[in-house]
Formats: structure tokens, sequence, C-alpha cells
């Protein structure tokens, strides 16, 4: 039996939800443990709304790297 396109394509989107969800969380983990208390709640908010993978990633190698909350606050913003 073959699977249908839309049993298809509703298990491939919710695939890339379950990815984006992971994405944000490891951003918000590692922001929040290289930056404790720094990030402010609308930051925050922004990071567990973003829907670019690309912008996740950014937002990742900026938390492992920057070397302040500013910095990393900065690459956010932009």
């Amino acid at each position: 039996m073959t699977e249908s396109i839309i049993a298809k394509r509703l298990k491939d989107q919710g695939r890339q939800e379950g990815h984006l969800l992971s994405s944000r969380e490891h951003v918000l983990d590692a922001v929040q443990t290289r930056f404790p208390g720094a990030i402010p709640p609308e930051v925050v908010d922004l990071i567990r709304r973003q829907d670019s993978e690309a912008m996740l990633r950014e937002w990742f190698q900026a938390a492992l790297t920057a070397p302040s909350a500013e910095e990393f606050l900065a690459v956010v913003r932009r």
C-alpha cells in the first residue's frame, strides 16, 4: 500500500515543526547558559517564534561564540 500524498505532506510538516522547535530550544539553552538573566523577554519570544532554520543556525552560532550578551543581541536584532 502506498502512502497518500496528504498523509506524507502532514508527516513532513510535523517533522519540520519538530525540527524548528528543537532548534529554537537549542538557541535558548545556549544563550541562557552563557548569559543567564541577560536576554530580555522580547528576545526570548522572538527566538520562540522564529520560523527560519537558517536564522536559528546563525543565532545558535552567535550564542556559542559571542563574547558578550550584547554582541549576541546585536546579531539577533540585525
